[in-house]
C-alpha cells in the first residue's frame, strides 16, 4: 500500500466519521428543541418529520455517509471514465456559444470561475 493511498484512506475516514458527529449533533440539537416545546407544530408531527427526512436522507445520498467535496478520482472511478468531461457531449460548444451571443452570461461565468 503506497503512502498516498493509506493518507486518501485516512481522510476519507476522517470525513466520515466528522460527518456522522454533525450528523448527530444536528440530531440533538433538533430534538432538544423539539421536546422543549420550541417548534410550533406538535411534538409528534415534528419528530415523525425528522426522522423520515434522516431516514430519507441516506437513500438520496445513495447510502453512503455525506461528504463534501467528494474526490475526482473516486468520481471518475464510479461514472468509469478517464476525464471529468466524458459524457457532456457538446456542453463546452453550447456554452461557448451562449457566452458569444449573451456577455452577461459571459461576464458571470467570469465572476464564478
Amino acid at each position: 500500500m503506497s503512502e498516498e493511498s493509506v493518507t486518501a484512506s485516512l481522510l476519507a475516514s476522517y470525513k466520515n466519521i466528522y460527518t456522522v458527529c454533525l450528523l448527530s449533533f444536528t440530531v440533538v440539537i433538533a430534538m432538544g428543541l423539539i421536546f422543549n416545546g420550541q417548534t410550533k407544530t406538535a411534538i409528534w408531527v415534528a419528530v415523525t418529520m425528522i426522522w423520515v427526512t434522516l431516514l430519507f436522507l441516506p437513500m438520496v445520498e445513495g447510502f453512503r455517509a455525506a461528504s463534501v467535496g467528494n474526490s475526482k478520482k473516486r468520481a471518475q472511478k464510479n461514472m468509469g471514465a478517464k476525464s471529468m468531461d466524458a459524457g457532456c457531449g457538446d456542453m463546452p460548444k453550447a456554452l461557448e456559444a451562449l457566452m458569444k451571443k449573451d456577455p452577461k452570461v459571459a461576464e458571470f461565468i467570469k465572476k464564478v470561475s
